[in-house]
């Protein structure tokens, strides 16, 4: 004869039965559609992976749409709104399931942090390794998190944990190979510290916040010059060698950017997008400038006309730096003096503001200034890459000038060939406007913040000086 039920436990057993039977009971999602979104993600095959994602979404209808968009593909496009995007902690939803998958409580001491010490922070505090995913010599960064929180909602949701971890581990960094990983780094900002170890080179920081445009990159390290990763010429300290550039142009160089930018062009008309073709430029903070004159100069000349040198901005994130060549020098026969952008228009005579870079000290000069504006550089300073130049006279000379011509927004920069990158990239901030000054905006079709002083920068050789009988009476 069985035993008589407790009372207690009659109810608390019938409200069980209820619950297993209803809707509640079931997977989140469906086991069929997981097993077709891993077969397509594990290929690590970049054109699967929004594939294998769009599956995702079909085989768990109930995904938070704010997680949804947090796993978007990294090698798509990126929408320069989302780095203004408001506070994701308006949505109850994702804070929610945050607060689930990290618990963290010094979220604000993490975001002082450089990239590497906070992705070490974050999965400290964060808690990471109670997941088991990871090895604890794995790659973690901290925009991994989302795909713990993926986990973690399919894991409470009674998936199963073995298939949920085949979901997800495509999506992690530690399963990326490098190639990826400077990939995701450049149009996701995310993995940057493991792939820029390997890439023999740190980009100069900047204040620039403009968002990285896909193109052909060209990378410059201490000893070589690589297109798309294939090396072309030799450097020594990050110059050429004497016969590899002739009047700022490495034929080698220049014949296989020709190739990169009729691809580039043949490309966008395929897809029906803008056609401008660009190089994205990889350059050591200590590069000599002259080396990445050159390297513009050859790229315009091949076609490329457009220019993004990657930086570092706040947090180790890589920003875009645009720079162009003067036009005069794409056309070898005129004269390089001669800027195009020079010529009047009706009958006021533009700015033709310059800035002369030399390693000692800059110059300011434009039209109607006599003498130049010299701004010696700092005392007691040892030069550092940055170098030792007065960025503060520089950019309130740079505000005062705007203040008389408000419309103005192109500023030359001439350089000594031994200019490090890193005190150029700094004087071309302090003209911008620095911190103050955001691109963004602009990239949206607004109007530049007032802000933004000389924002367009031209990169230019420093002429020889004057001979004597050449010099102006």
């Amino acid at each position: 004869m069985m035993a008589a039920r407790s009372p207690r436990l009659v109810p608390a057993l019938a409200l069980a039965a209820l619950a297993l039977a209803g809707p509640g009971c079931m997977p989140v999602c469906d086991e069929q559609g997981l097993h077709i979104a891993v077969e397509r993600l594990a290929t690590r095959d970049p054109q699967q992976r929004q594939p294998g994602l769009d599956a995702l979404g079909r085989a768990c209808p109930n995904l938070p749409a704010s997680l949804t968009y947090a796993l978007r593909d990294p090698s798509g496009p990126v929408d320069p709104r989302e780095a203004i995007l408001p506070d994701r902690t308006e949505d109850l939803p994702w804070s929610e399931l945050l607060a689930r998958t990290c618990p963290r409580t010094d979220a604000e001491r993490d975001r002082a942090l450089a990239a590497e010490d906070r992705d070490l922070a974050t999965r400290k505090s964060c808690s990471i390794d109670r997941y088991g995913l990871l090895a604890p010599e794995d790659t973690f960064v901290s925009e991994d998190v989302p795909v713990f929180m993926l986990y973690e909602w399919m894991t409470a949701g009674r998936v199963d944990r073995a298939l949920a971890r085949d979901v997800v581990w495509p999506l992690l960094s530690a399963s990326a190979s490098v190639e990826e990983l400077e990939t995701r780094c450049l149009v996701e900002r995310v993995g940057c510290a493991r792939a820029m170890q390997t890439w023999g080179l740190q980009p100069p920081r900047s204040s620039s916040d403009r968002i990285l445009d896909t193109g052909t990159e060209i990378r410059i390290t201490s000893d070589r010059l690589s297109v798309e990763h294939v090396p072309l010429l030799t450097l020594h300290a990050g110059r050429p060698t004497p016969d590899a550039f002739v009047d700022h142009v490495a034929p080698a160089l220049r014949d296989t950017l020709v190739v990169h930018a009729e691809r580039a062009r043949r490309s966008a008309r395929n897809e029906g997008v803008d056609p401008s073709a660009r190089i994205l430029l990889l350059a050591d903070h200590a590069t000599p400038v002259g080396t990445l004159f050159d390297t513009l100069l050859t790229a315009a000349r091949a076609g490329l006309r457009e220019a993004q040198l990657v930086v570092l901005f706040g947090r180790d994130e890589p920003r875009a730096l645009p720079l162009t060549v003067p036009r005069a020098r794409l056309s070898p026969e005129l004269d390089p003096d001669h800027d195009l952008d020079s010529e009047l228009d009706g009958t006021e005579q533009p700015l033709e503001l310059t800035f002369i870079v030399r390693r000692d000290g800059v110059e300011a000069r434009a039209h109607g200034m006599s003498p130049p504006n010299v701004f010696p550089n700092r005392p007691s300073c040892e030069p550092p890459p940055g170098g030792c130049h007065d960025l503060e006279a520089i950019a309130s000379f740079a505000k005062q000038l705007k203040a008389l011509f408000p419309h103005e927004t192109v500023a030359t920069f001439r350089t000594d060939d031994g200019v490090p990158l890193q005190a150029l990239v700094s004087i071309i901030d302090a003209v911008r406007g620095g911190e103050s000054c955001r691109l963004l905006p602009m990239m949206l079709g607004e109007e530049a913040p007032p802000e933004c002083l000389f924002y367009q920068a031209v990169l230019d050789a420093e002429l020889p000086p004057l001979a004597e009988d050449d010099a102006p009476p």
